[in-house]
Formats: C-alpha cells, sequence, structure tokens
C-alpha cells in the first residue's frame, strides 16, 4: 500500500495545482440563483485571466475558430454581395426618384436580412463546430477548474482501457443528447405553425430550451467525468431551474454575437463546472469521485 501510494503523491506534486476558487452557497431564492448563474461565465472569465498556464488551452482552439469563422464569413459574404448585385440592378439615370430610393432600400433591407442570418448561422451552424473544435481543451480546463473548487476525479482503470471507455462514454451520450435534444426541438417547432399565439410564444420557448441546453452541455464536463447518467445530469439543471436559466441567458446572448461567440467557449467551459460544484457542494461522492478498475 505505501509503495503504491508513493508514486501517486509524487506525480500530484509535479502536476500543478491551480489557485483555490471560493464559490458562494447555492441561494434558495430563484431571483438571487438566477443571478448567481448570470455572474457564473464573468466567474470563469476571471478564473481564466488568473491563470496563465491555462491560456494555450484558450488560445489554440481561439485561433482555430476565429480562423474557421472569418473565412466562412468572407466567403459568405462575397457571395452575397455578388448576387445581391444581379438580384437588384442599378436604375437608369433617367429613371424616377422613387424607383431609386425603392431599390436603396430593397438593397438596405437585403443587407439587414444576411446579417440576422449570419446570427442565425452563427448559433445554429458554426456554434456547434466550435465546440466541437473546442472540445477537448475544454475538458482539460473545466478539469483545472474544478480541481481549483476542491473537486476532482481519480481513474484506478489502465490507460487503454481509460482511453477505450472514455471514448465509448462520450459517444453513447452524445447520440442520447442528440436525440433527446431533437426530439424536444420537433415538439417545439409546430409552435411556430400556429397563427399569432404559436409564432408568439415561439421565440421565448426556443430561448428558454436554448438556455437550459447551454447550462446542461457546460455542466456536462464535470459530469461526464464522473459518468453521470443522461437523466442525472439533466436532474441538475432541473433541480436548479433559477440558477440554469441564468447561466444560460448569459451563454446564449453571447454565443449568439459574432467573435463574443469564440471568446465564451472557453468561459463558459469553466463557468458551467462552477455550476456543477456549486450544484454539488454537499455530495461528498462528487467532490471526490472514483472511477473504479472493473476486477476480472
Amino acid at each position: 500500500m505505501g509503495a503504491a501510494a508513493g508514486p501517486r503523491r509524487e506525480e500530484s506534486a509535479m502536476s500543478p495545482s491551480p489557485q483555490s476558487v471560493f464559490l458562494p452557497s447555492l441561494s434558495r431564492n430563484p431571483i438571487a440563483a438566477f443571478f448567481q448563474g448570470a455572474g457564473l461565465p464573468f466567474r470563469g472569465a476571471g478564473f481564466l485571466l488568473n491563470q496563465p498556464r491555462l491560456w494555450g488551452l484558450v488560445a489554440i482552439p481561439l485561433i482555430l475558430n476565429t480562423i474557421l469563422f472569418c473565412a466562412v464569413l468572407f466567403f459568405g459574404r462575397s457571395w452575397f454581395a455578388e448576387h445581391l448585385r444581379g438580384w437588384i440592378s442599378s436604375p437608369k439615370p433617367e429613371a424616377a426618384w422613387y424607383i431609386h430610393y425603392g431599390l436603396s432600400a430593397l438593397a438596405f433591407l437585403a443587407k439587414l436580412l444576411f446579417w440576422v442570418v449570419v446570427l442565425l448561422l452563427v448559433y445554429l451552424v458554426f456554434t456547434p463546430a466550435a465546440l466541437l473544435i473546442a472540445a477537448p481543451f475544454n475538458d482539460r480546463l473545466a478539469e483545472h477548474a474544478e480541481r481549483a473548487c476542491g473537486f476532482e476525479v481519480e481513474d484506478e482503470r489502465r490507460l487503454l482501457g481509460k482511453i477505450v471507455g472514455e471514448a465509448l462514454f462520450a459517444v453513447a451520450g452524445e447520440c442520447q443528447r442528440l436525440v433527446v435534444f431533437g426530439l424536444v426541438f420537433l415538439l417545439i417547432l409546430p409552435l411556430n405553425v400556429i397563427p399569432v399565439l404559436g409564432n408568439a410564444m415561439y421565440p421565448p420557448v426556443v430561448f428558454l430550451w436554448a438556455c437550459l441546453s447551454a447550462a446542461f452541455e457546460f455542466a456536462s464536463y464535470a459530469a461526464d467525468r464522473r459518468h453521470f447518467p443522461f437523466d442525472r445530469k439533466w436532474a441538475v439543471v432541473r433541480s436548479h431551474f433559477a440558477f440554469s436559466l441564468g447561466f444560460g441567458c448569459v451563454t446564449v446572448g453571447c454565443l449568439m454575437a459574432p467573435f463574443l461567440n469564440v471568446l465564451i467557449v472557453p468561459v463558459s467551459a469553466a463557468g458551467g463546472t462552477f455550476l456543477f460544484c456549486m450544484a454539488h457542494q454537499r455530495d461528498p461522492e462528487s467532490r471526490a469521485y472514483t472511477i473504479r478498475r472493473r476486477s476480472r
């Protein structure tokens, strides 16, 4: 026993430990809990700014996602400008004044529509791609963030078993998430077909679901390391609804903003980990979790 414990202590001493992060107790007042959740992305930003050794984990996916976003935006804008000239031709000089003003207004509305479409595509298409690229880096950031809060996972499996086990768990969890979230989206979609009332309800319902999904997504880094099943991960969001909603509102708002959406991903990875830790402050099993090797 003593020989086995020596290398582990030595390894622990060699690995840098992040500065401790103080997390307040989760308020039982829904309004106060909402603002506590809304402050977690800012708390995550402060944590990363005070950890220079983690900046590489932020910079690498940030550079890759920025290059991807700028390339898509550049080619998309060039394609739009080229087709806009074909759709809306310049009027002849002798044309009536209202034709000039009408075509100018039409061009302005087309450009406005382009940027609206850009915002939607940023959230619906680019954000999942950015999360996919940044996933392994965010997982490391979240691990450092939870360790700073006094949470840690000890994995007793061999290296091969750990790699295969984590890969299978990640694939199964992602498939389950896509199926559940896809079904929820299909249930929400018919609201858009109902005149007046449905059209008015659809945007806030979609935004609410996006906020809860963001809280689920970014809190899952810590939950996945503990191999929590889907229902237990969702229970964190459901049982702390106002807290998760506050976090999700800030995160989704930033994810919809071009360029800011790239910066908010690592910040929310740390903030989502703080959400998980605050929700499990009094749970000793989550604070010190062990994944044991299966005995033959």
